[in-house]
């Protein structure tokens, strides 16, 4: 995908589960998820934390619209770490891929090339500093992380599109760092009678 490459996709679906408020989108992410209806169901009745129980589950749908979106490919669940020390610059960037090796060693990448040479991606970065370069990450733990997503706006990056794992494996998902790329927001499903509880519940509150 080329870094200037326009992205403009209509119909697209986000899971909710929080309780309503005034915002439609609820997340403590940096930046905003949108995937297919199969995907954003499964998110609204199973949060990615199993501790937090679904209240209100629901259906978003929107129009996107990303004018600047990072250079990489949306059929790739990874990040190559040149993207990364590009925003983030070499300091910032490989202490992000330091700080977050577990999901490097996890790779193909790690294990066949550099496991038996280097314990760890720290080791790398003090005696190869250049192999850095050559690693690649979990697209969404960079994605998921403010000090990125911030790094990425200030470079001028409005979203991204890569492709999901775990749940969503093989299914699209646009990020949006920008609230105002997202167009025409509307819930377009209550699922179950989680409604119909919710307004039972405020009006015994």
């Amino acid at each position: 995908m080329n870094a200037h490459e326009f992205v403009c996709v209509h119909g697209v679906y986000r899971g909710q589960h929080g309780p309503e408020g005034e915002d439609l989108i609820q997340t403590r992410l940096p930046s905003v998820t949108f995937s297919s209806y199969e995907a954003a169901h499964c998110y609204a009745i199973s949060p990615n934390d199993r501790f937090e129980m679904p209240v209100t589950p629901r259906i978003l749908k929107a129009n996107l619209c990303i004018d600047r979106p990072l250079p990489i490919s949306e059929h790739d669940p990874f990040i190559d770490a040149p993207i990364i020390l590009d925003v983030m610059g070499m300091e910032a960037g490989s202490r992000f891929l330091i700080e977050n090796a577990g999901h490097i060693y996890n790779t193909d990448n790690w294990c066949s090339r550099f496991a038996d040479e280097y314990q760890s991606v720290e080791e790398m970065a003090k005696r190869s500093p250049e192999l850095l370069s050559e690693l690649y990450i979990d697209a969404y733990v960079v994605l998921d992380d403010p000090d990125f997503v911030a790094a990425a706006v200030d470079k001028g990056y409005d979203g991204a599109v890569h492709t999901g794992n775990g749940e969503t494996a093989l299914t699209k998902e646009y990020r949006v760092f920008c609230m105002d790329r997202i167009l025409d927001l509307e819930v377009v499903e209550y699922i179950g009678d989680s409604r119909e509880a919710a307004t039972q519940t405020a009006v015994a509150a």
